[in-house]
């Protein structure tokens, strides 16, 4: 039974909830920005707390760090992944400069369990990006974008961080590629390719 609900921006594309549990993050596609509540953890109810605007369009996912202290956007048509902090008192959103270029079109962000490395997957670029966030949450680009089949529209990690899977409804297949657990760069060269 819905429990109600709360207005949640202009085209709301993508949801998260923060490390303690009481903070809530929606993406807002078309304004290009984030909607951030807080929460109640006993009753689940929502408040509104600020939008953010992150400066670039088309935020379509996100990620967040193990420790709660960074959020990770990236944006479908500007070709960009940027971070930002989370405040330690409230997990209200703000930009602490760091944004890079990913592949074309971005589409699904995945972090690895050390909170180390970003992987993105590029929808029409038939490519993978990896990123690594320092202690601040400032991005760095590792190495070249990994080739997978056509189109991939999502990406996931195995639990131990070795391994990286991207799907695309396109091809009908799953690319696996491995990871460097010292560097986070995935393989360029295609593990196995799995028809769908």
């Amino acid at each position: 039974t819905p429990q109600g609900s709360v207005n949640a921006g202009t085209s709301p594309r993508a949801i998260g909830i923060g490390k303690n549990g009481q903070s809530l993050y929606v993406t807002n596609y078309n304004t290009g920005g984030i909607t951030h509540f807080t929460r109640d953890t006993s009753t689940g109810a929502l408040t509104y707390s600020m939008s953010y605007v992150t400066g670039w369009r088309t935020p379509i996912a996100m990620a967040m760090d193990p420790d709660g202290a960074h959020y990770y956007s990236i944006h479908y048509t500007d070709h960009k992944i940027k971070s930002f902090d989370l405040a330690a008192s409230d997990g209200a959103p703000s930009g602490n400069g760091s944004q890079l270029d990913t592949g074309f079109a971005p589409t699904a962000v995945v972090m690895d369990p050390t909170g180390q490395f970003l992987y993105t997957s590029n929808s029409f670029g038939d490519s993978v990006s990896a990123f690594k966030a320092d202690a601040k949450g400032i991005l760095s680009k590792i190495g070249s974008d990994a080739p997978t089949v056509k189109g991939p529209l999502d990406v996931a990690l195995d639990p131990t961080g070795k391994f990286l899977y991207a799907v695309s409804s396109v091809s009908g297949a799953v690319t696996v590629l491995s990871v460097d657990s010292a560097t986070g760069a995935p393989s360029p060269a295609l593990v196995s390719q799995g028809k769908i």
